[in-house]
């Protein structure tokens, strides 16, 4: 069985120039670092167009992502860039999702609360808040990610109890209390 592929961007304050084409071409490249068929999909691709056009760039994504199979992408700190960006990357975010929803893409996004970015997520997103008393909603994901886990390796039972013990605390250091 071919594993998950993990993509993340972590936006930041500190690199005012991200934008959204620099965060699909950070994905691109990522998701091609050990793929030989999708370096072939870049390398043959418009240069011209996969530098500047986002609409191209975010085509050229699609069709890596459904060659790469099951894929997890995380972008962090969305609310670090400029509005008209993080629209930008949104809407791509959604189109994508849509896309290679048969391939397994799944998409987390983390973000302080801003208005533009719920209104574009509202109907097609699940929002968790992990500081509004949501420690037991925590708690029940992590248990049911540790038995999956577990469900799929050979850990010994003694390893097993002290993952699980190290995973106890989560839910509380989440500062999802009530």
């Amino acid at each position: 069985m071919e594993g998950i592929r993990t993509l993340y961007a972590f936006p930041t304050h500190a690199h005012a120039n991200t934008t959204a084409i620099s965060i699909i071409h950070s994905l691109q490249f990522q998701l091609a670092s050990n793929n030989e068929e999708i370096q072939a999909l870049l390398t043959d691709s418009n240069k011209r167009d996969l530098k500047s056009n986002m609409s191209f760039a975010k085509d050229v994504l699609k069709n890596a992502l459904k060659c790469a199979g099951r894929t997890f992408l995380i972008i962090d700190g969305l609310d670090e860039i400029e509005e008209f960006e993080r629209k930008q990357v949104l809407h791509a975010l959604l189109e994508l999702s849509k896309a290679c929803k048969d391939s397994g893409l799944k998409i987390c996004i983390s973000s302080r609360a801003e208005n533009d970015i719920s209104n574009i997520l509202q109907s097609e997103a699940t929002t968790i808040r992990v500081d509004k008393g949501n420690s037991l909603a925590i708690q029940i994901y992590v248990n049911s990610r540790f038995e999956a886990w577990m469900e799929s390796t050979d850990f010994l039972s003694e390893g097993q109890k002290e993952i699980e013990a190290l995973l106890s605390p989560v839910s509380t250091k989440a500062k999802g209390g009530l």
